[in-house]
Parts: structure tokens; sequence; C-alpha cells
């Protein structure tokens, strides 16, 4: 069987595809339609009550998964609350200033028993002293002395510890505006999600359409190979495991420039480097592969997609994903007449 050649460099370039085709989006606005609608529901039949009954009601919120959201929720959950997260979105606050520094240091001023427990979105649904500490957070909290302090360089966020009805009810009635929210809230997980659906769904089915297993994760000592002992990255896909790697394959489908491209590019060199000093060490070849693709790589330009292009053994995009079929074949054939040598080698 002839060697798989790697792609020319300008034809790589050329095929690029800025976007492709996700299919997890629907069950994303599946999702979306779905927290939208519940909101909306249990703020109506609250109206004629307090500030305070309506987020008691929407902090019970929660969507249950179904073959028509799946792809929505967080790997190993099958119910989720959003109501709070909603509330905060509307708010203008993110999760992780109130995860990181606003709530460990409001609630160790205010409720001496809830030291060190993380922000629990299950608790909040439930009546009790938790939930109502933290509404009294959302709609006074900018009075507070103690939140004052702690947040004394950031009046702005500290202003808006003050949620009134009215201006929840400009959120709520604005079909906009919720929809908004909404997407904005979700937005990161939905790329993450799109970054397991290449590895996972275009990828890994090449892999068993052939009826090859693989994993993610590290390779047992990688780390020796960096300059920097303490770094072992977890790779998107390994064949056939961690422990016998033949093929290693990172991806990367950006559809914006981001900062986060400059240090995929040099973590893609230093992985290149490591797996070549590992294979030598122990004389077994591992395949280092790319895919890469999207708008966001394209506008990045041809000097920064040559570095990736030069620190790999082959390079895939959408268009030229059949080929890995090709890589597998040959790699997965030349291990078994490797495996085959050895064992005469020794008779």
């Amino acid at each position: 069987m002839e060697v798989p050649k790697k792609i020319d460099f300008d034809e790589f370039l050329n095929s690029l595809t800025p976007t492709i085709n996700i299919e997890i989006i629907d069950q994303f606005l599946t999702a979306y339609r779905k927290i939208k609608e519940e909101i909306i529901k249990s703020y109506n039949s609250n109206k004629g009550n307090s500030l305070e009954e309506k987020l008691k009601s929407i902090f019970q919120l929660k969507i249950i998964q179904n073959e028509e959201n799946e792809a929505f929720f967080k790997k190993g959950e099958v119910t989720e609350y959003f109501g709070f997260e909603v509330i905060i979105g509307i708010m203008g606050i993110s999760l992780e200033s109130l995860k990181n520094v606003v709530f460990p240091y409001w609630k160790e001023s205010n409720a001496e028993s809830q030291k060190r427990e993380t922000l629990n979105l299950n608790k909040l649904s439930i009546e009790g002293s938790y939930r109502d500490k933290i509404i009294e957070l959302l709609t006074i909290g900018y009075k507070d002395k103690k939140l004052k302090l702690i947040l004394s360089d950031e009046p702005i966020l500290l202003s808006r510890f003050a949620l009134k009805s009215d201006y929840l009810q400009t959120y709520i009635e604005n079909d906009f505006l919720l929809n908004r929210i909404i997407e904005d809230k979700y937005k990161s997980r939905y790329s993450n999600k799109k970054g397991i659906y290449i590895e996972d769904y275009l990828i890994g089915a090449i892999f068993r359409k052939k009826g090859l297993n693989y994993e993610k994760g590290k390779l047992k000592d990688l780390e020796k190979y960096y300059n920097r002992e303490d770094r072992s990255p977890n790779i998107d896909l390994i064949y056939p495991d961690r422990n016998n790697p033949r093929i290693c394959i990172e991806s990367s489908y950006q559809l914006t420039t981001a900062s986060g491209q400059t240090k995929k590019i040099d973590s893609n060199h230093e992985l290149s480097e490591a797996l070549k000093k590992y294979s030598e060490e122990r004389e077994k070849k591992i395949i280092f592969i790319n895919f890469i693709d999207g708008a966001g790589w394209i506008t990045r330009g041809s000097a920064d997609l040559k570095r990736v292009y030069d620190n790999c053994d082959y390079i895939l995009d959408y268009h030229y994903l059949p080929e890995l079929e090709k890589i597998i074949d040959f790699y997965k054939l030349k291990s078994s007449n490797d495996n085959q040598s050895r064992i005469e080698s020794y008779i």
C-alpha cells in the first residue's frame, strides 16, 4: 500500500471552508425556545406578585433532556436549572464574577454556616434562607457595606446588584432582548460543543465506520519531552489508545479570529516536537494530524496556517476529511506488519 501523501499547502489553503453545517444548532435552538417559554410563563403567572416572588418562581425553572435537545446538556447531566443564570444575564452580571469574587466573600459575611460552599443552583430552587439571601443580594446588594468594599474598584458592577420589577419586565416582555440574553448565556457552551461535534461526529465517525476505537486525553510520560515539566496536554483523539498511540489528532474549528488561535499555533508546535521525541525514544512513529477549518482560520492568513501545516505529518479540513480513511488504513496495516516483524525476529 502506498504511503498517503500530505496535501499540498496551497491546495489546503484554497479548500478551507468558512462554515460547516454543525447539526447540533437545532438542538440548542430547541433548548433556547423552551427556556424562553418557561421564563415567560413563570413571569406571567406571577405578574401581580412581588419581585421576590417572581424570582423564587423563576429560580425553580429547569429543562429536562430529551432526544430533541440532548446536545445542549453538559456531559452526564439530564436536567438543568436555568432561571438564576438568565436573571443575572439580564442584570449584566457574569456567573464567574459571582462564583469567584462576589459570592464567596458575601456569603462569609452573611452566613457563617455556608463557608466554602459553592454557588448551588439546585439549592436556589427550594425554600430556605439560602435562596432568600441570594434574592437579597440581587435586589439590594448595592447597599451592602461589605459588598461595597470588595467591589470598591468596580462601581458599575456594584450598581447592578439592584434588580427592580420594571427592569425585569422590560427584558422578559421584549422578545429580542430575552432571546439575546439566552443566546449570549450559552454561547460559550455552544462553541465548546461544536469542537466536540467535530471530534466525535466528524472525525470520530470515520474510526467508528471502520470498527476502530479511540481515546482522548494525555499520553503517559509525554510531559518529559516538553521544555516545561508541567506541560502535558489533552489530545483530542488518540488511536488506538493512550498507552499505545499510533495516530494523534488535534482539531480546531473557528468562525472568528481569537487570541486563543495564537496559543493554539504555539501549543501545536510544542506538541509536534514532543511527539517526535516521544516516538524516537520508543522507536515507534506516531502520526500527528491537524484538522483545521472555519472562517476564523481563513482570516488568520497563510503565515499562521503555514506554521500549523509545517508542524504535523498530515493536515485536513472538512473538504479533505475523507483522506483520513487512507491514512488510517495505511498506518493500521503498517502497525500490524511491524508487530509481525518483531514476533518473527524473536523466533
